[in-house]
């Protein structure tokens, strides 16, 4: 059976005929009519602060059919205090909020923290205009330091430790430095276009992500090895690991990495059980990888 859909002019359309296959690197995807897949969305957020969020990130592609195009996408490294951060932020906490937040619909602050205004950031981007607008599609952080997100959330386990204070010098200095990839969250009209009503789309919908991950990720990875990274860490659920690795970045095992028990901690997680699982069984928790310097093909 061939699945159709309609754009805003009702102008019948294939969904074969959305994509464009003679560069393998390449994908468009036209996202024609998407209003009842957006009221359907719509209902899930009634009577919650993540609604006016939804919508305000929907607009632009309800004005007009769009086509997203992955050679038309522009990337950025921009600092969180920016128009850009901030959009890149409505993404986060739209994508953390809608999947890991269970508190009656108030939205949680899930794009800042002091890393943010230290110098030592930037967050990644991935833009392309829609309409008159430059539409945030794809976003993560890149923070390189001693004081990161995964120090305070994971410790070495007696006798094995941190792979970046592993390597000394003969007085004993660190000749190692850590860097940390965080918050990659992908613009809600992908969850819209790749409803699992439409599997071809679904399918579409997330090589088009992949192709996003992998443009973003030597932008991230260069900017981490200027500032003498020698160490990516980065945390992942056993779902995010999956979808990295289908892109081709290769997470690298780290032994002896386990969740610390601090007060901090135990509070993250006890706050967003949805995300961290703490009751589940440790393979089907977050865990602290390596991440590769280059998208393996």
């Amino acid at each position: 059976m061939t699945l159709e859909i309609y754009t805003n002019n009702y102008k019948q359309l294939n969904a074969e005929d959305y994509l464009s296959l003679e560069d393998p690197d390449r994908k468009v995807i036209q996202t024609g009519n998407i209003i009842q897949e957006y009221d359907k969305f719509r209902s899930r957020y009634e009577g919650k602060d993540t609604l006016s969020l939804f919508d305000k990130l929907i607009t632009p592609f309800l004005e007009e059919e769009v086509e997203l195009d992955t050679s038309r996408i522009k990337l950025s490294a921009v600092e969180r205090d920016t128009d850009c951060g901030n959009k890149a932020a409505e993404v986060v906490n739209f994508a953390y909020n809608s999947r890991y937040v269970r508190n009656g619909g108030e939205v949680v602050d899930m794009a800042t923290d002091n890393l943010d205004f230290d110098g030592n950031s930037k967050i990644i981007i991935a833009k392309q205009q829609v309409g008159g607008e430059g539409v945030v599609l794809a976003t993560f952080r890149v923070v390189y330091g001693s004081e990161l997100d995964v120090f305070k959330l994971f410790e070495a386990e007696f006798p094995n430790e941190w792979p970046h204070r592993a390597e000394v010098t003969q007085e004993n200095f660190p000749i190692s430095f850590p860097g940390e990839l965080g918050r990659f969250s992908l613009h809600p009209i992908f969850d819209i276009i790749g409803s699992p009503e439409n599997p071809l789309l679904r399918e579409d919908s997330r090589t088009f992500k992949k192709l996003l991950l992998k443009k973003m990720w030597p932008e991230g990875m260069s900017l981490l090895r200027e500032n003498g990274v020698t160490h990516p860490y980065f945390i992942l659920a056993p779902h995010v690991k999956e979808f990295v690795a289908s892109a081709g970045i290769i997470p690298k095992d780290v032994v002896g990495i386990v969740p610390t028990e601090s007060d901090y901690a135990l509070g993250i997680r006890s706050k967003f059980k949805e995300y961290w699982k703490p009751e589940s069984n440790i393979w089907e928790q977050p865990e602290v990888y390596i991440a590769p310097w280059e998208v393996t093909e």
